[in-house]
């Protein structure tokens, strides 16, 4: 299995719980700890946790 590039040197490998549709699986994740985020950035994308319009979306897509 490969990794992150940068990793172990850089990012630490967690495996967590993700919750999906159908249930929870275990994946892995890479985080960099020692990162900070810089004043005044905004994030990219705002992620809303309102799981029944996400699946709306995707029936709605699948049809």
């Amino acid at each position: 299995m490969t990794g992150l590039r940068g990793y172990p040197d850089y990012y630490e490998r967690k495996k967590i719980l993700v919750k999906i549709h159908s249930g929870t699986v275990r994946a892995f994740v890479y985080i960099r700890p020692s990162t900070a985020m810089p004043q005044g950035q905004k994030p990219l994308r705002e992620w809303k946790a309102d799981t029944d319009y996400k699946v709306k979306q995707l029936e709605d897509y699948l049809e």
